[in-house]
């Protein structure tokens, strides 16, 4: 008796849905086709979302002109819903398959891999990006562009704007920039910053094209989970020997001492730890995107520690961010800055000052008040005075109490001036 719900939903998901309409005695497509949907919303453990999709899995079946004996396999959809005012046009077309669609298999192969993976996102693209996708040749996009213009979407459909959902609370501060750490389109942030967006936040706050939503799909499903767990679960898919090799090396050991180890060239050991800390690095910047999202300039380990929770992940993500081009590490007291502030002629800036304002020898104490305001002179406005103290001690200042000297000049002389 419920042959054909049993085939139209097949799913688990509409267990509940298909035990209603049994019950109500609506088991073919004619009855179907006058049964409100929204009936369903009194179920207790189906959401809206199953019942939208129950609804498009009907329309799909409608549409062809299924007969009960006809197999779930040989649906095809030619045509789309035009009776229901209140259909929802976006998501009917987005669950248009490029699989069934009359193109080669070559074609479908190249589409499905670059996630153009339904009708509206195929019609999206021009033929630039069409050629633009991976082992896609002229032939090739000739027959699909052939396909698109035989096979023209109405104006309504054209139209269609995403707004982009599921991304973790945690997420929303973080900088545009860092998306293309997981996989998003330069260019395609580039655009977006022009434009005004500068985080997450902004880009949910507005609607997207299928074009865009197609290149963003990638990166919305990465962040659906936190930067924290994205960088742990990287963390955790290191292969043994990956694992042993990072670790090692963040604890100071060579490449040599590690290979003698393992039974592994020093040579491999690079390359391994290469691969691994770049792979570690993508993820370990989303964190730091977090961690400055509250308008710090710089952090230390115990910053990463407090939002990794564990002593070694923050001691591994340090390591890794040493080659980050998004922030720059600051030894003299080990922390790191944005890169955009901690420019390349810093340090240059920074030996200016020191030989401006401190020379052969200062009272730190007295001269506090100088000292600041000259960082702000030298543009060295996001150090600060612990910064500049810990920077002479490395340069072989000593200190006396209040009072700093170049090299071991003895206290009383300095005492004298």
């Amino acid at each position: 008796m419920d042959d054909i719900l049993m085939r139209l939903y097949a799913d688990n998901r509409y267990t509940e849905i298909r035990r209603y309409l049994i019950k109500h005695d609506i088991t073919t497509l004619d009855l179907l086709a006058q049964f409100d949907f929204n009936k369903l919303k009194i179920l207790p453990n189906v959401s809206e979302t199953d019942i939208v999709f129950a609804k498009e899995v009907f329309h799909h079946a409608w549409n062809d002109h299924i007969i009960e004996t006809a197999p779930l396999e040989n649906y095809q959809i030619t045509s789309l819903p035009d009776e229901d005012e209140n259909f929802d046009y976006s998501k009917f077309v987005n669950s248009i398959e490029i699989d069934i669609l009359p193109l080669s298999k070559r074609a479908k192969n190249c589409l499905l891999r670059s996630n153009i993976n339904s009708l509206e996102k195929l019609y999206s693209l021009n033929e630039e990006e069409l050629m633009s996708i991976r082992n896609l040749g002229v032939k090739t996009c000739r027959e699909i562009l052939q396909y698109v213009q035989s096979n023209p979407l109405s104006e309504i459909q054209k139209d269609i704007l995403y707004k982009i959902e599921n991304i973790n609370n945690e997420n929303k501060n973080l900088p545009l920039v860092l998306l293309s750490n997981i996989g998003c389109n330069q260019e395609r942030i580039n655009s977006y910053v022009h434009n005004g967006l500068s985080t997450v936040g902004d880009l949910l706050d507005s609607n997207v094209t299928p074009q865009e939503y197609t290149f963003l799909h990638p990166v919305i499903n990465e962040l659906s989970f936190t930067a924290v767990d994205l960088f742990k679960r990287c963390f955790n898919s290191l292969k043994d020997i990956e694992l042993i090799i990072v670790e090692k090396k963040s604890y100071g050991a060579t490449l040599r001492e590690i290979g003698n180890e393992l039974g592994i060239t020093h040579e491999r050991v690079r390359q391994i730890l290469l691969k691994s800390c770049q792979y570690l690095l993508n993820y370990a910047e989303l964190v730091v995107g977090i961690l400055l999202s509250d308008g710090s300039i710089s952090f230390t380990l115990s910053d990463v520690q407090s939002v990794l929770h564990d002593e070694f992940l923050a001691h591994l993500c340090m390591y890794v961010l040493h080659n980050s081009t998004y922030v720059t590490y600051f030894k003299y007291s080990d922390k790191f800055i944005k890169a955009d502030i901690y420019t390349a002629d810093v340090e240059t800036r920074l030996s200016e000052y020191v030989e401006k304002t401190i020379g052969a020898g200062i009272n730190i104490k007295d001269n506090l008040e100088l000292l600041e305001s000259e960082l702000s002179k030298y543009s060295l406005h996001f150090l600060s005075i612990d910064d500049i103290t810990n920077y002479l001690v490395f340069n072989n200042y000593h200190f006396y109490g209040d009072y700093v000297n170049k090299g071991k000049k003895h206290i009383e002389t300095m005492c004298e001036k």
